[in-house]
């Protein structure tokens, strides 16, 4: 009995211990379950605390981005306004100046108009027309052209200087430039002169011409030996005297070598065989005017003859010593009247070397210069041998209005 009963007994205690095991493992298990549910809504409160942050974060940044864009599209509109503002005063500003220049062109004009323009050599001979001087002015009958009354008819035209102050002013005596089809009865030279304002022209006499102008170039050697031998002394005698580059009236010099001597021996030895025959003579008779029958003049009266002949307004000897410098690209006379560049010659400028020349040593010419509004290409007319001449245009409103220039020489001529 003992033994059973210690038998029941342990099997109680046994069962006790099974039974608390039993309580311990579902208190555990209860305890994890509420660890695990415990922990699953702090993982489900962090989540949401997560989501509720990154919404809060997008919303934050989705305003300031949005405050941003307001915030530039403020700027852009402050800019258009102050750009429209600056524009607007920019614009008053222009239309404050326009209106200016427009009153001051305006003045202007109006002064220009009360001005006179001489048409010959377009300087001012009256400030205002309304108080136009007769003395001052002339208006030509036939174009209505006011004019100084010396360029009116310059003297070099010829006449005495009262038939010079009536009738036709120096355009009108002159004419127009007409192309070669209208033109049918000028000769070819006459036509490629007044195209090119230059030809090159063999003067007549043949050997006599050539020894005529041999003994002018021996003449003009011993002239300016004597006019620098003279110079020398007048240096030397210790007496104030002029430079060569002013000069005197019948020497000067035209450049470092190169000198300008007035000589009428030479004058006279070159001015016959242009006037007794040949091409020069020919080109002057057919293009020249013969104002005796516009002024209504008899030809062969003297006041006539005095008109129509062929007379010398200025010449000259340019003497180049060896190793002379060139000369830059001019006229021998200012472009005075664009408008009237191609009225016909009055006067022909004449070039006769006295030395064989051609490229190294000439003159170079720019065929078409004697009319500005032409643009022509630089081509070269230069006379190759003694006996040549090259005849310019001289136009009414400049005695020699061609490009041209003297090249440098490397010999004297």
């Amino acid at each position: 009995r003992e033994r059973a009963r210690k038998a029941k007994a342990a099997a109680a205690a046994k069962a006790k211990r099974e039974r608390e095991r039993k309580r311990a493992r579902a208190r555990a298990a209860k305890v994890k379950a509420l660890a695990l549910e415990k922990a699953q809504r702090q993982r489900e409160r962090e989540k949401i605390a997560r989501a509720k942050a990154k919404a809060r974060d997008q919303e934050q940044r989705l305003k300031a981005k949005q405050r941003a864009v307001a915030a530039k599209q403020r700027a852009a509109e402050r800019e258009a306004r102050d750009a429209a503002r600056s524009a607007a005063k920019k614009e008053a500003a222009i239309r404050r100046e326009a209106a200016r220049q427009e009153a001051r062109a305006a003045k202007h004009a109006a002064r220009e108009a009360a001005k006179i323009h001489c048409r010959g050599c377009g300087t001012v001979v009256v400030a205002n027309r309304a108080k136009a001087d007769g003395n001052r002015a002339l208006a030509c009958a036939f174009c209505g052209g006011d004019f100084h009354p010396s360029c009116f008819v310059p003297a070099q035209f010829g006449g005495s200087a009262e038939s010079r102050r009536t009738g036709p002013c120096i355009l009108c005596r002159c004419g127009r430039y007409e192309v070669a089809t209208k033109r049918p009865a000028l000769s070819s030279r006459a036509r490629s002169f007044l195209r090119d304002g230059v030809t090159v022209a063999t003067l007549p006499g043949g050997a006599n011409t050539v020894a005529r102008l041999n003994a002018a170039r021996k003449a003009i050697d011993e002239r300016y030996a004597a006019l620098t031998r003279a110079y020398e002394m007048a240096v030397n005698s210790g007496e104030p005297v002029p430079t060569l580059a002013t000069g005197y009236a019948n020497f000067r010099e035209r450049g470092a070598g190169r000198y300008e001597i007035i000589a009428p021996e030479i004058t006279n030895a070159v001015f016959e065989p242009l006037v007794n025959a040949g091409p020069i003579r020919a080109l002057v008779d057919e293009l020249l005017p013969r104002l005796s029958t516009q002024l209504g003049l008899d030809p062969n009266s003297a006041a006539g003859r005095d008109v129509d002949d062929i007379a010398i307004h200025s010449s000259g000897c340019i003497y180049a010593t060896p190793g002379a410098s060139g000369q830059n690209w001019h006229t021998d006379g200012p472009l005075a009247s664009l408008r009237d560049d191609d009225a016909l010659p009055y006067a022909v400028n004449v070039f006769v070397p006295l030395v064989p020349v051609g490229t190294a040593n000439g003159t170079q010419f720019v065929p078409g210069t004697h009319r500005p509004s032409t643009i022509a290409k630089r081509r070269d007319k230069t006379p190759r041998a003694e006996g040549d001449a090259i005849a310019v245009d001289a136009p009414a409103d400049e005695l020699a209005r061609t490009v041209k220039r003297l090249l440098p020489t490397a010999r004297g001529g």
